[in-house]
């Protein structure tokens, strides 16, 4: 009787084990063909493309490179939108380094994404790119080629009601540097979860990170925790609270090291709902241990308790104080307050005109650990005018704001400080039917009195720009900045000038109908940024460019012919490029 029961039950899992078998044969049956039809009904595009390039460097040879590339792109529905979607991107290139070198590349992208409208939807990505097919710079060529490929998943859950929500990603980096044939590769792993509920909000995260790099033979791993939880009974009241651990080991060099940490914080907020008081106060802990191969460590524990009140005296007087307990292990704790006055009211009558004024006030004391230093503080009162207005009859707004701060430092470590600085700003914008144009000027002065010698830095800034359109088919772009910075220390018996002053300039025309002809393009765009603007000198100086860039396109249906010109000075040395390409889109 066992024996014919346990047959019958081998029998009827057998069974069952030959329905599913047919059923997902059955079901692998009716997908693969929609599949198939879902790629063949793409509708694909893309285009293919030929390059002749032409670089002569001062002090170096012709150089000549060439590029055939092309791509295709897609996507469709995977039978029915509700099921999914895909898009992809493949690109291949060949290219030749002036007849002595030749390499092929490829590159792409696709994404895969099913069930878009469900409560799990799920996102597959992969995508290879590589540094040969954009590159376009005459002087940093020494980077070498790379390619990047980057493949990921990521999957969701979303409650019905948005208040449940998990996400849960996997992503692999790969980097290959191609002259040297060295990878460093990123693996990543995130999950994160958020639960709303009518009082409480929580929030969890794990992440797992992993990189190699095999050119210095470095290793690296990463594990970080982090929760977060929110306490809102009503508007008036909140309780925040926040934890976070991480472990993280480093090996390199022949060196090996592990670092594990850990932050928490608690934040409380409360408004009178019968006066306008805020009352705030927070905790914040700090647990840190380091271990190094070969040294000893010591582990750190670190925290602070800080308090503040908020408090609106009337529409415009606003007053507020702060205090704070910072403390460490083994020592004893530091105090450290503040207390700040602001009066800022809406308008003030000045000469017929309505301003914007403003007065600050700040008192601060703080105690430093350190053996020569003791208690100090600082003061500062600051106030100013502004206006802003558009002027009547005419497309200009204007505005400018002037003021002026005093502050008084008694440090715990070094010399007192009585400083006093002036400040101003201009701006004007115009607007019409043709463009934009804006001017802004900005001048800073101040003067510092210490102990040992006055100190006197001025800094002036002026901003230009343009956005005009000459006709229907041709506009003119311009932006200027000049900055100086100009300093005088009395304490410095060198006499060494410590001004610095840059100078930036970009202009950019388009054409789109060039000489009258329709499908004739141009653009120029011309950069320069020194120190000094005197032509006769212009990018002398390390860190000094000039890019003159001039491209000329051709449309004929669907294709384009450009030829582009690319001059660059830097460093006093000149470099000119010659670009061809016919590019064919389908």
């Amino acid at each position: 009787m066992t024996v014919r029961a346990w047959e019958s039950g081998r029998t009827r899992a057998a069974r069952l084990l030959s329905c599913r078998v047919v059923f997902v044969a059955i079901t692998l049956y009716g997908v693969f063909p929609t599949l198939v039809a879902s790629v063949a009904s793409a509708r694909p595009s893309g285009e293919v493309e030929m390059t002749q390039r032409v670089t002569k460097v001062d002090g170096n040879d012709h150089v000549l490179q060439s590029s055939y590339s092309g791509y295709l792109t897609g996507g469709n529905y995977i039978w029915r939108p509700w099921l999914g979607s895909w898009t992809g991107k493949f690109g291949a290139s060949h290219f030749n380094h002036d007849g002595e070198s030749e390499s092929n590349s490829v590159d792409g992208n696709g994404v895969l994404l099913l069930f878009p409208q469900s409560s799990f939807p799920l996102t597959a990505y992969a995508s290879v790119t590589d540094t040969r097919i954009s590159r376009d710079d005459s002087f940093n060529n020494d980077s070498g080629d790379k390619r990047f490929m980057r493949f990921g998943a990521n999957q969701q859950y979303r409650g019905l009601l948005g208040m449940d929500n998990s996400t849960l990603q996997f992503e692999r980096d790969v980097e290959k540097d191609l002259n040297q044939g060295y990878e460093t590769i990123h693996n990543l792993a995130h999950f994160r979860t958020e639960k709303k509920t009518e009082l409480h909000s929580f929030q969890s995260m794990v992440l797992f990170e992993n990189r190699r790099n095999q050119e210095f033979n470095y290793k690296e791993d990463e594990l970080v925790f982090d929760f977060d939880h929110v306490f809102r009974p009503n508007v008036n009241f909140s309780v925040e609270n926040a934890a976070n651990f991480n472990i993280l080991n480093n090996e390199g060099a022949g060196v090996q090291s592990e670092a594990r940490g850990g932050t928490f914080s608690s934040s409380t907020a409360w408004r009178d709902p019968n006066r306008p008081l805020i009352v705030r106060g927070v905790v914040r802990g700090l647990v840190q241990d380091n271990e190094v191969e070969g040294e000893e460590t010591a582990d750190d524990l670190a925290g602070t308790i800080s308090g503040g009140a908020q408090y609106d005296i009337t529409q415009f007087l606003h007053a507020g104080a702060d205090l704070d307990f910072e403390f460490e292990e083994g020592d004893e704790p530091l105090k450290r307050g503040s207390v700040n006055s602001t009066y800022s009211p809406e308008r003030i009558p000045f000469y017929s005109m309505d301003y914007n004024w403003h007065v600050r006030g700040r008192l601060t004391y703080e105690e430093q650990r350190d053996e020569d230093g003791g208690p100090g503080g600082d003061g500062s009162f600051d106030h100013g005018l502004s206006k802003r207005t558009t002027l009547k009859g005419r497309p200009v707004t204007f505005s400018f704001d002037v003021g002026q701060t005093l502050y008084v430092t008694e440090p715990a470590i070094g010399s007192g400080t009585i400083g006093l600085s002036h400040r101003g700003s201009l701006s004007m914008v115009k607007s019409t039917r043709r463009g934009v144009s804006s001017l802004r000027f900005y001048v800073l002065d101040t003067r510092l009195d210490t102990d040992e010698g006055d100190t006197v830095n001025q800094v002036a800034s002026l901003e230009l720009m343009m956005n005009r359109s000459l006709s229907r088919y041709n506009s003119f772009e311009a932006r200027m900045h000049l900055n100086a910075n100009m300093g005088d220390d009395s304490n410095n018996s060198e006499g060494s000038d410590d001004d610095e002053r840059r100078f930036r300039f970009e202009v950019i025309y388009r054409d789109q109908r060039l000489l009258g002809v329709r499908r004739l393009r141009f653009r120029s765009q011309l950069e320069v940024e020194a120190e000094e603007f005197y032509p006769t000198s212009l990018a002398e100086d390390e860190g000094d460019i000039v890019t003159w860039e001039n491209r000329l396109d051709y449309v004929i249906g669907r294709v384009t012919v450009s030829t582009t010109h690319n001059f660059q000075r830097s460093n006093g040395r000149n470099a000119n490029s010659l670009y061809l390409s016919v590019r064919r889109s389908f």
